[in-house]
C-alpha cells in the first residue's frame, strides 16, 4: 500500500478465496484507507501452507511460510499491522515476527514476538512493548512510525488498548540527542513468519498483514483496525483437529536452537508430510514447555492451566507427551518424591481422557550442577524406574536415553550433538531426538 492515489487494483486478478496452495492473493473487500494500494504480482506475493493460512516452522526455504514479501517502508514514515493469532505463549520460544533490514544491514524495522512478549525494531535498536499476548488469542496490532515518535493500538479477543513508544533504546537511549529522531532510512523485502534476527518462525494463523509507506491518520488506524478484526481467521486448537501436547523444560522448549529446529516443531513437520507417507496434515502443536520448569504438578500448573483446558472428548485424538524431570533431578530433589509427582502426573492425564506418552531424562555435563556424579547416579535409577514401570501409568515411552552418542553418560560433553552449555541438544540432537518422540505419538496416532 502506497496511500497516495484513489485507486485500488490487484496485479494479479482478484480471487474470492485464497486457492488451496501457492501464493496469497488479495480477497476482495471495500477498502479501509482513504488512500490507494496496489498488490504485489504473482512471483512476489508471499508463500503460504498448503490449505489454510497458518504457519508451521519448518526447516526449508518454502517452509518459512509468507516470507519474503517485496516491499518498501521508509522508517520515518510508514504503518505495519499484523492480525494473527498465535499458538505458542508464556514461556514460548521465539515466535518470527513481520520485519525488514534497513538499507540492507543487520538493522530491521519491524515488530517480532517471543514467547508471548511483542517487541519492535527501529531506529537500530528493539523494544518490548508492555502488553502480553495470550496464546490463541486473535490480536491484531498497529504500528505508525514517525521521525519523532511511535504508535501502537492492540486490539486483542476485542480488547483494545494503546502505547506510545520513547524513542532510544537499548543501544540509544533518549536523552541521546541521536536518538532523538528517526532517521529517513529504506526497509524492503520484508519476512512475515520467520524473523532472521531470532532465527524463528510464527507458529499460529495470520489473517492479515500490512505494510503502508507513511504514517496512517488516527481516523484510518481506527477504520484500518476495524477491517482487520474483521476478517476471518480459524480458532485456537480445535476440536475437529488432533492434538499433540507437550509438558516439558527448555529442551522441549527448543532452547539452543532455533524453532524450527526443535524436536517438537520437526514432529509437527513430519506428521504432517506426505513425502514420509504420514497421514496426519491437520495436526496441531500445544507445546506448554517452559524454560526452568520442572515436572508440573497436577493443580495449579502448565498442565492444570494450559494443556487441561484444551483437552475434549468430542476431538479424535488427545495426545500428552511429558517430556521434563533434567531440572529436579539436577537440583537434588528427592527422587523417590520425583517419581511419585512424575507418575501422580501421567495417572492424572490418563485418567482425564489423554493418551499419555511418558519420557526419559538425557544427561548433562554443566560443572554448576553436576558435582562427585550426583546428577548422573540420580538420573539412572529415574530413568531405570520409568523404563520399567511406564506402562503401569503411560500409554508408550520415549527412550531417549537408547540413543546412540546422545542419551549415555558422558554424551552431553560430545559436540557434535550437545550446544556448548553441555546440557541441550544441538540442532543435529534434536533431530536424532524426533525420530523416537514420534516413533510414540505416530503409535498413538
Amino acid at each position: 500500500m502506497d496511500g497516495n492515489a484513489p485507486s485500488y487494483s490487484d496485479a494479479d486478478e482478484n480471487y474470492l478465496t485464497p486457492p488451496d496452495s501457492g501464493r496469497i492473493r488479495s480477497i476482495p473487500e471495500a477498502p479501509p484507507l482513504t488512500g490507494s494500494w496496489q498488490a504485489p504480482g504473482s512471483a512476489e506475493r508471499p508463500v503460504r501452507e498448503l490449505g489454510a493460512l497458518s504457519l508451521k516452522p519448518i526447516d526449508t526455504y518454502t517452509g518459512f511460510y509468507l516470507h519474503n514479501m517485496a516491499a518498501t517502508l521508509h522508517t520515518d514514515g510508514s504503518t505495519l499491522a499484523i492480525s494473527f493469532r498465535p499458538l505458542l505463549g508464556a514461556g514460548g520460544p521465539a515466535q518470527g515476527g513481520i520485519s525488514a533490514p534497513i538499507d540492507g544491514s543487520f538493522e530491521s524495522l519491524g515488530l517480532y514476538f517471543i514467547g508471548n512478549q511483542v517487541g519492535l525494531y527501529f531506529n537500530h535498536t528493539g523494544r518490548y512493548l508492555s502488553r502480553r499476548l495470550s496464546r490463541g488469542a486473535h490480536t491484531t496490532i498497529i504500528v505508525r512510525f514517525t521521525a519523532t515518535a511511535i504508535d501502537v493500538q492492540y486490539d486483542i479477543d476485542g480488547l483494545r488498548a494503546s502505547e506510545n513508544i520513547a524513542l532510544g533504546g537499548l543501544d540509544c537511549p533518549a536523552t541521546d540527542p541521536s536518538c532523538a529522531t528517526i532517521a529517513h532510512e529504506t526497509a524492503s523485502n520484508f519476512y512475515l513468519g520467520y524473523d532472521p534476527g531470532h532465527i524463528s518462525d510464527i507458529y499460529g494463523y495470520v489473517s492479515q498483514a500490512v505494510g503502508i509507506d507513511r504514517a496512517v491518520s488516527d481516523a484510518e488506524g481506527k477504520k484500518l483496525m476495524n477491517w482487520l478484526t474483521a476478517q476471518p481467521i480459524p480458532e485456537a486448537f480445535p476440536v475437529t483437529k488432533p492434538l499433540v501436547a507437550i509438558l516439558g523444560d527448555s529442551i522441549a522448549n527448543g532452547d539452543q536452537v532455533p524453532t524450527y529446529q526443535s524436536w517438537a516443531f520437526r514432529m509437527l513437520s513430519d506428521l504432517s508430510d506426505t513425502n514420509l507417507s504420514e497421514t496426519n496434515p491437520d495436526i496441531q502443536l500445544l507445546n506448554a514447555a517452559t524454560n526452568g520448569s520442572g515436572i508440573p504438578k497436577v493443580k495449579d500448573s502448565d498442565y492444570s492451566n494450559v494443556v487441561l483446558p484444551r483437552y475434549s472428548a468430542s476431538r479424535a485424538k488427545n495426545i500428552l507427551v511429558v517430556a521434563t524431570g533434567t531440572n529436579d533431578l539436577a537440583n537434588g530433589n528427592n527422587l523417590s518424591d520425583l517419581l511419585d509427582r512424575y507418575y501422580g502426573l501421567l495417572d492424572a492425564a490418563h485418567a482425564a481422557g489423554w493418551k499419555v506418552v511418558a519420557c526419559t531424562v538425557l544427561p548433562r555435563s554443566d560443572a554448576s550442577f553436576v558435582g562427585a556424579g550426583g546428577f548422573e547416579m540420580v538420573r539412572t535409577a529415574f530413568n531405570t524406574d520409568i523404563v520399567k514401570n511406564w506402562a503401569a501409568h503411560a500409554d508408550a515411552l520415549a527412550d531417549v536415553t537408547a540413543i546412540a552418542r546422545l542419551g549415555a553418560a558422558g554424551d552431553s560433553d560430545n559436540s557434535e550433538y550437545y550446544s556448548p552449555d553441555k546440557i541441550h541438544p544441538n540442532a543435529v540432537g534434536h533431530a536424532l531426538l524426533e525420530k523416537v518422540y514420534r516413533t510414540a505419538v505416530k503409535g498413538l496416532l
